[in-house]
């Protein structure tokens, strides 16, 4: 793959990356807060919002290793769906420590 090929596939994947976070952020969040989902899902299952974070990333990881581990031809939009989702939790997961950062900082 040539250094521009390889270029243009960065910068597509953070377009559609930025996309999804932007339709997913209006449909995920709740009174204002993005994060809404992983904090709700950290009290239901007796957790921090970061470990339910990361359980429902580890969801995304069974696929990703699924994809890899497959003989068979992997199409784009899958390969779209479960890279970005992958990419997508990291922003999501510096939210969170940043927020309890400012939480333990105020104690």
């Amino acid at each position: 793959m040539t250094p521009q090929y390889f270029d243009a596939l960065v910068q597509e994947r953070f377009t559609k990356c930025n996309d999804t976070l932007t339709l997913k952020g209006e449909e995920y969040s709740r009174e204002g807060d993005r994060l809404w989902n992983f904090k709700i899902a950290g009290a239901i299952i007796n957790s921090t919002p970061e470990e339910a974070l990361l359980g429902m990333l580890s969801k995304h990881w069974v696929s990703i290793i699924d994809m890899i581990r497959s003989n068979e031809h992997i199409s784009q939009k899958l390969m779209d769906d479960k890279i970005n989702d992958a990419i997508n939790y990291m922003p999501l997961l510096e939210g969170l420590l940043i927020e309890r950062n400012e939480r333990l900082s105020k104690k």
